[in-house]
């Protein structure tokens, strides 16, 4: 079978979309909302890295916890 490249998804179309939005740099807090779209593969987690050094030399990173409305 040979498949139609035009019909294909673009790179850009299977990525999620992500927005990281209520920063507080007083609370060292944010809110990161990562949705799926139509063409995109089903995200099954997120982590998110976390540093103060400019080499980032003491990074962490932190699994997300899925508040069920896209954040």
């Amino acid at each position: 079978a040979q498949v139609d490249a035009d019909k294909l998804p673009s790179e850009e179309e299977q990525k999620p979309f992500f927005s990281v939005e209520n920063i507080n740099q007083e609370q060292g807090t944010y809110t990161v909302k990562v949705s799926e779209t139509s063409k995109s593969k089903p995200i099954q987690s997120v982590r998110v890295p976390i540093w103060s050094t400019s080499n980032q030399s003491n990074i962490k990173w932190y699994a997300a916890t899925n508040h069920g409305d896209g954040t």
